[in-house]
């Protein structure tokens, strides 16, 4: 079965679960295919190239479902906090020392209309600003450390363990954790989507999937 994951430490529970042998202990021969966020996606689990897609909630989900498409949120994966950071670059650390500095400053997000939308925008909302006060521009999360190297953006919102390289490896700055700003919480952020015909005709596979992907959760839990 293939399931799409993201490269990230969000994604440690599918990892565990591969590394402690738990989807072969199932009987399950899993082919993971990397992805940059669930939003890239959400057309593969629709279309069933993928049976399985981890990743954050994004709109891309919301509108399969309007749509009528194969596709459901079958596990929730994670909520805050989510330790991620936004981090500037080092040149910058006198000029943006403050939210509000943000404003007409570049800001890279993983993709558009994700949980990251919401997050950004909610940090912004705490001083006055607006999504449309900052430049957004689209970038991987592991393209984020070259970006703030040559100066391509001001900012990028990091997820882990890409944003703890930068911060360590010198190349950027944390302004700020968004867990300390977003309100209300805890929010969901995380989640596995599935292909709903996959699931009905699979029932006792998709079964062993995720009992294998909850066992690898409980052991991450107990490593956090």
């Amino acid at each position: 079965r293939s399931l799409a994951v993201i490269s990230s430490t969000q994604s440690m529970a599918t990892y565990l679960a591969i590394d402690k042998g738990y989807f072969r202990d199932a009987g399950l021969n899993v082919r993971t295919e990397e992805i940059a966020t669930s939003a890239n996606a959400m057309a593969m689990v629709a279309t069933n190239k993928v049976q399985v897609a981890e990743g954050g909630f994004a709109v891309s989900y919301f509108n399969a479902v309007s749509q009528g498409l194969p596709v459901i949120m079958a596990l929730e994966r994670g909520s805050t906090p989510i330790f991620h950071g936004l981090i500037i670059r080092p040149d910058l650390k006198d000029q943006i020392k403050s939210i509000k500095d943000l404003k007409g400053r570049s800001v890279a997000l993983g993709a558009p209309a994700t949980i990251l939308t919401y997050e950004i925008g909610k940090v912004l909302e705490t001083a006055g600003l607006r999504f449309s006060d900052i430049e957004v521009k689209y970038i991987p999360f592991d393209s984020m450390a070259p970006a703030l190297v040559n100066k391509s953006v001001d900012a990028v919102l990091g997820v882990p363990p890409y944003g703890s390289l930068i911060v360590e490896g010198g190349m950027g700055h944390q302004l700020l954790d968004p867990d300390d700003y977003v309100r209300p919480t805890p929010y969901g952020t995380n989640a596995y989507f599935a292909n709903t015909d996959w699931l009905r005709d699979r029932p006792e596979i998709a079964k062993k999937l995720f009992v294998a992907l909850a066992r690898g959760a409980q052991i991450g839990r107990a490593h956090v």
